[in-house]
C-alpha cells in the first residue's frame, strides 16, 4: 500500500451513476488538508451539486470527500484526477507528497476548483 498519498477512487452505483471518492487519512499521520483547500474543495462539491452532477448526499471534507450520483465514467475519472489534484498538493499543514502515479492519474488534472461544470 502507497504511503503519504491520498486514496482516490470511483465505483460504479446501481443506478448506472458512478461514485467518486477520495480519503485523506491513507497519507498517513501529520497529513491534513488545509482550510483553504478544504473550503475549497467544499464549495468546488456545493457547485457540481447545485448543477446536478452529483447528489446532494456528497460528503466534503475535510478528511473524507464523496460524490455520488456522477452520470458516466469518464466524468467521474476526471473530477477524481481533479480532486486528487487539489487534496496532494502541498499546503501550509501537509508536508510535500511522495511522488506517485498510477495509470489513472493525470500529471496536469485541473483541480476540482477549476473543473467546468457540464450541461
Amino acid at each position: 500500500m502507497a504511503r503519504d498519498a491520498v486514496f482516490v477512487a470511483i465505483e460504479f452505483e446501481v443506478r448506472q451513476r458512478w461514485i467518486v471518492k477520495a480519503n485523506t487519512l491513507a497519507a498517513g499521520p501529520g497529513r491534513a488538508v488545509s482550510d483553504a483547500v478544504n473550503d475549497a474543495v467544499r464549495a468546488a462539491i456545493t457547485r457540481l451539486v447545485h448543477n446536478h452532477e452529483a447528489d446532494p448526499d456528497a460528503y466534503k471534507g475535510p478528511i473524507y470527500f464523496m460524490m455520488h450520483g456522477v452520470r458516466s465514467e469518464q466524468r467521474a475519472r476526471e473530477l477524481a484526477a481533479a480532486l486528487h489534484g487539489d487534496l496532494e498538493t502541498p499546503g501550509p499543514c501537509r508536508p510535500s507528497p511522495t511522488p506517485t502515479m498510477t495509470r489513472t492519474q493525470s500529471p496536469r488534472a485541473t483541480p476540482l476548483t477549476r473543473v467546468q461544470l457540464t450541461g
